[in-house]
């Protein structure tokens, strides 16, 4: 903890030494709103969803296909789709985005070099939850954030979509 702390705090003097104050900056804010497919679980799946429930006993742990199983019941019952805000934000030279989801640091790291702006970070659960926004790639892979769950629920393309209309909301911020 000693090394990490001395070496944030030499980081912020050798930046706020750097620091150039300015009496105004621009600002400004987008919002835009993105409807979403929700990944349900299809006949089948919840075939063997309402089959796996049959076997969990009360106060029991569940295994993990127990759980995968009430999820997919639990799925069974969200709407269609689901409307997630998008937003984006600047202070002078810098760039914010706003996403309801838990981002992946490729996607952050997608945003921040595609960015109009000098700098850009990205504020994630924002304006609510939706889940995990995985990359399409690692839902060929899988892994517990891909799993169709309430934690992972949006469509496949979800990341590619909200990663495009993000990027949409940053270029509009730019002066023209």
């Amino acid at each position: 903890m000693q090394e990490v702390g001395e070496g944030i705090a030499r980081e912020v003097r050798r930046v706020s030494q750097r620091i150039e104050y300015r009496p105004w900056v621009e600002l400004a804010a987008v919002t835009s709103e993105l409807v979403l497919g929700v990944r349900k679980p299809d006949a089948e799946r919840l075939a063997w969803a309402n089959e796996m429930a049959g076997t969990i006993k009360a106060g029991a742990r569940l295994t993990r296909p127990q759980v995968y199983a009430r999820e997919a019941q639990f799925l069974a019952d969200y709407p269609a789709t689901r409307t997630v805000m998008i937003q984006a934000f600047r202070i002078g030279d810098l760039g914010i985005a706003a996403i309801p989801c838990e981002v992946f640091a490729e996607t952050g790291l997608a945003l921040k070099q595609e960015s109009p702006f000098k700098a850009t970070f990205t504020i994630e659960l924002a304006n609510g939850y939706s889940g995990y926004l995985p990359p399409p790639e690692p839902h060929a892979r899988g892994g517990y954030e891909t799993w169709p769950a309430r934690s992972s629920f949006l469509e496949i393309e979800a990341e590619t979509r909200i990663r495009g209309e993000t990027l949409k909301l940053l270029r509009g911020l730019m002066p023209r």
